[in-house]
């Protein structure tokens, strides 16, 4: 007697959790390490605006520190959109009459529309 059972889509189910489980610890860890980085980067943009003030420098020098400054402010902003990725947002639902929704919609349109073309007649 042969008795055979699909296991075809157990497997595949096993595979897709252990991606989504390995998925959730990439992005524990991105977030720890975006905190990680921000520390140390905020006490680095503080020093250098705090010697920048204080120190009389070349133009290349200065030139130089700008450059550190810019490249601190893009480090942030990439810090920052890790750590807004992380984020859990709770969503709050709602009924709404779809015909009234629309209608406010296009009524705020209209408003913005008239206010940039009365705008307009007075430049």
């Amino acid at each position: 007697m042969f008795v055979g059972l699909d296991i075809t889509k157990q497997k595949k189910l096993e595979r897709e959790l252990a991606q989504s489980e390995k998925l959730a610890a990439l992005g524990k860890m991105s977030t720890v390490l975006a905190h990680e980085i921000k520390t140390p980067l905020t006490s680095i943009k503080l020093n250098v605006e705090m010697l920048l003030e204080s120190l009389v420098l070349s133009q290349e020098d200065n030139s130089s520190i700008r450059i550190i400054q810019k490249e601190i402010n893009r480090m942030n902003g990439l810090v920052n959109d890790v750590l807004q990725l992380s984020r859990v947002y709770v969503l709050n639902y709602s009924s709404v009459m779809m015909n009234r929704f629309t209608e406010n919609i296009i009524e705020e349109v209209r408003n913005k529309v008239q206010q940039k073309v009365f705008r307009l007649k007075i430049w």
